[in-house]
């Protein structure tokens, strides 16, 4: 008990002197500025990083749980030429006619070519069932004719909603007709905007999309026959929902949102290695950072130690509260970075929205907090050997 006591004694003792320091501002201030501002870069870039790889045709907020073939849930642009699933409106019907679901909506996607002043451009074309509720690749289908006209025998309504991106790029407004020029078969190809509508979330909505109707594109791609789709939306809640779901097609693979936004960031290489790039840049400026800034603080402090070692506070003890220190102005440090991060990732998301319609491309959440908290600790175990080592030799640091 008596050792126990000595440790948490020299503890709160290195952590009061800690905080008068940082009080009267010089080195320790500095040190902190230094690690949070480190630490608040990192996550910012990262959370731009993870905004932008975890938009897709199905990674919307709206959606609760995704329906897809076995092995292809991770595809962010939903398997162009792979597997499908079959009789998807007689399917959608069953599932709409679940306890807790509010929407349902079977999503088939093609890549198609359009001739823009005599250049081949290329959008991406989306086919859903629309409904109010219904957002896919970050757009709302909402200005499409509600369900299905042609499948149930009505007419072709030739009506595609088309993203920001490509009313800038493709020159599409309102009115304007385009026609796809490439598909499986000899059905109408050609298509009039409606709507053009900005992007709600980062992802596949900044890009040249258009969302029209699922038959129509199934007339075009050749799948009408076997009514096919990429994968199936659900929109709803309830504990027996995603046992019944996995039951409509078996061998399926059923998703929530969570689990899909996690491994699309997993699974993004490009997010895996800015994150990690972001990481060690910030755990190497910060331990550069801390040992410079605390190091010359230590030999500033030279009197104060030898008072200390006059009074009788044994080497080990000078050492414990050195490592105390440079702890809690990594702590200090990180918690000052989370704070830089929320402030930065706000603003960047207004500015994003000013400039990309509407979209915040910035995610806060909660485990970048606590890996801005980890990456300061770290810096913190990787600069207190050094600073250990540098008082334990250098008798101009600590005698």
């Amino acid at each position: 008990m008596g050792r126990l006591a000595r440790w948490r004694g020299l503890v709160e003792i290195g952590v009061r002197n800690t905080v008068v320091k940082l009080g009267g501002g010089g080195q320790s201030t500095l040190s902190v500025v230094g690690v949070a501002v480190a630490v608040g870069l990192m996550l910012t870039v990262s959370s731009i990083a993870l905004g932008i790889a975890t938009g897709g045709v199905a990674a919307d907020t709206s959606t609760d749980y995704l329906i897809t073939p076995e092995g292809d849930a991770g595809s962010v642009v939903a398997q162009v030429e792979g597997q499908q699933l079959g009789q998807v409106h007689a399917t959608t019907a069953r599932i709409e006619s679940f306890d807790g679901v509010e929407w349902a909506t079977p999503v088939l996607v093609t890549i198609g070519g359009v001739d823009v002043d005599g250049e081949r451009e290329y959008l991406l074309v989306v086919g859903v069932i629309p409904e109010q509720q219904v957002r896919v690749a970050g757009l709302t289908a909402s200005g499409l004719t509600p369900g299905d006209p042609m499948f149930d025998g009505g007419p072709r309504t030739g009506e595609a909603v088309v993203s920001q991106a490509a009313a800038e790029e493709l020159g599409y407004t309102s009115g304007d007709r385009f026609q796809l020029v490439n598909g499986a078969s000899d059905a109408n190809r050609t298509f009039s905007v409606v709507e053009v509508s900005e992007p709600t979330e980062p992802g596949l909505g900044q890009l040249p999309v258009a969302v029209v109707h699922l038959s129509e594109l199934q007339a075009i791609t050749g799948g009408n026959e076997a009514d096919v789709a990429s994968r199936i939306l659900v929109s709803g809640s309830g504990e027996d929902l995603p046992g019944k779901l996995q039951r409509v097609y078996p061998g399926s693979e059923v998703q929530t949102r969570e689990q899909l936004l996690q491994e699309r960031a997993l699974d993004s290489q490009l997010t895996l290695a800015v994150g990690v790039g972001a990481f060690l840049v910030a755990v190497v400026v910060g331990v550069l950072f801390i040992a410079t800034t605390m190091g010359f603080e230590l030999a500033a402090e030279r009197t104060d130690r030898l008072v200390m070692r006059a009074v009788g506070v044994s080497r080990r003890s000078r050492l414990t509260l050195v490592a105390v220190r440079t702890f809690v102005v990594c702590l200090f440090g990180g918690v000052g970075g989370v704070l830089l991060w929320l402030l930065t990732s706000g603003l960047v998301n207004v500015v994003a929205r000013r400039v990309s319609g509407g979209v915040a491309v910035a995610v806060v959440r909660p485990e970048l907090a606590a890996l801005g908290l980890v990456a300061a600790l770290l810096i913190g175990l990787l600069t207190t050997p050094y600073l250990l080592v540098s008082s334990r030799l250098g008798k101009e640091v600590m005698p």
